[in-house]
């Protein structure tokens, strides 16, 4: 006998459920015909997931799993169903139902927050008509929120998330990188500055992390601004754990500008030609007729530039057919501050060498032939050693 005979074996023939028990009319007189049994219908739902597949060779009535093909000894004189219930309770073919859980009314505040950090939406969201609807539909125990208490819930958020980060910063042993990034809103004509944390944990991997995001005051002074920048970090307790280097895609940002002041009367005639040309679709329609006409393939069009920003400058002119040669030179300038405004890598391992390039250019263009070029690296220079006369050793 093998181990689940055994277990089947021991269910008794006394238990509630028996699928099917055969009645045998009690001892008549001799002369009475005996009757044939009778067997009862089996009513169990459990038979809903056997088979019956008869007696086998070892003489035992079996039947069979529907869902994984297990035999198990059925025979209704000697076993009831319990051992079928347990099979059915551990039988790996079966899809559990998965369990639902009960309506958290704190569990949804959180879950809110998250989408509303997540997707950048506004806390109106949890007061939209259709979503009250739709969160309703899907579970009638729910009770909406405002917005005032969205925000409320994110303002815990952040505090929690602020001990966090703090704990993060505090354990780490290396040195922390922070950027601060500076903007006046239109809309309300108010300052504010963004300070954020850059870091290489113990895997190697680079973490930023926005550590202030807060109202800054006028004057915009550079005084002013690092007191700002001070005091944010004492709150968290870094003031001694930052390493300061110079942006240098803030410094090649100024170098470039040098340049460019010498050259602002054409700047400037490309800069008021293409905002005539993007000022209505009248203009543009008449304009991509111009370009047809004259046999241009239609690529990307006109850029205006942002004066700030200098890497928008030079695609103006690239755009612009007219004067593309005469500042093709510019090319380089562009590419090493893409590299240097990187966010998603680290770009320390890329400043020396773009640093020596610059310096290699300007080295070249302040003794050619042409005396507005030469006068223009010149001035370049100039600027360039003023923050690059030393090169960062650490770097």
């Amino acid at each position: 006998m093998n181990e689940e005979d055994a277990q089947n074996e021991e269910d008794i023939q006394n238990e509630e459920d028996v699928a099917e028990i055969e009645l045998e009319e009690p001892e008549q007189s001799n002369t009475q015909a005996t009757k044939p049994p009778r067997k009862r219908k089996l009513t169990s739902s459990l038979w809903n997931d056997f088979v019956l597949v008869g007696t086998e060779k070892d003489g035992k009535e079996r039947g069979k799993c529907i869902h994984c093909g297990a035999k198990l000894v059925i025979n209704t004189k000697t076993h009831g169903t319990m051992h079928l219930k347990r099979h059915l309770e551990k039988c790996p073919k079966i899809l559990r139902k998965e369990y639902r859980h009960a309506y958290d009314h704190k569990k949804d505040h959180e879950m809110t927050s998250e989408i509303i950090i997540y997707h950048n939406l506004p806390f109106r969201y949890v007061e939209y008509e259709k979503v009250r609807t739709r969160d309703k539909y899907l579970n009638p125990n729910v009770q909406p929120i405002c917005r005032q208490t969205v925000g409320a819930d994110l303002y815990k958020r952040y505090e929690i998330e602020k001990v966090k980060l703090k704990e993060v910063l505090s354990n780490h042993r290396g040195r922390i990188c922070f950027t601060s990034n500076l903007w006046t809103a239109r809309a309300t004509t108010m300052s504010y500055i963004c300070l954020t944390v850059h870091f290489i944990d113990e895997s190697w991997n680079l973490n930023s992390k926005i550590l202030a995001f807060c109202e800054l005051k006028s004057p915009h002074t550079g005084e002013e601004i690092s007191y700002k920048v001070l005091e944010c970090l004492r709150k968290l307790g870094l003031e001694k754990k930052f390493l300061h280097i110079r942006c240098s895609a803030h410094i090649l940002n100024l170098i470039v500008k040098v340049a460019l002041e010498l050259a602002k009367d054409v700047l400037h005639n490309i800069r008021e030609s293409v905002r005539y040309v993007k000022a209505s679709p009248q203009r543009k329609e008449a304009f991509a007729a111009c370009v047809e006409r004259v046999g241009i393939k239609n690529g990307a069009g006109l850029s205006l530039d942002i004066p700030t920003r200098w890497n928008s400058t030079y695609e103006m002119l690239a755009r612009a057919l007219k004067f593309r040669k005469a500042f093709v030179s510019m090319l380089p300038f562009s590419v090493n501050t893409t590299r240097f405004s990187g966010s998603k890598y680290p770009t320390s391992s890329v400043y020396f060498t773009q640093v020596w390039r610059i310096e290699h250019l300007l080295k070249k263009f302040a003794s050619c032939d042409d005396e507005a070029v030469e006068r223009m690296a010149k001035k370049m220079q100039i600027k360039f050693f003023k923050y690059w006369t030393d090169y960062s050793l650490i770097l």
